[in-house]
């Protein structure tokens, strides 16, 4: 078993995604697309049809919070 995102730039001849409302609060249309491309052959979506279509639906802007910004700004005043 592996995450999507542990398989970054991998891929694997078939996936099977859990698709259930427990991750619906983080689960997106973004992250459903990056699941099933990782699939050679098949995706098998495993859970509720609800879920599925939440997932769809969800297609807002997910933009990073890594705060990278500011850490460069701050080791950069410190000389690092």
């Amino acid at each position: 078993a592996m995450t999507c995102h542990s398989m970054q730039g991998s891929q694997a001849p078939f996936i099977v995604i859990p698709v259930v409302r427990a991750h619906s609060w983080f689960f997106s249309r973004q992250l459903l697309y990056t699941a099933v491309t990782r699939a050679q052959r098949m995706a098998i979506l495993v859970g509720s049809e609800d879920a599925l279509l939440a997932a769809v639906r969800n297609a807002k802007d997910s933009k990073r919070r890594t705060f990278l910004r500011e850490w460069l700004a701050k080791s950069s005043t410190r000389g690092e």
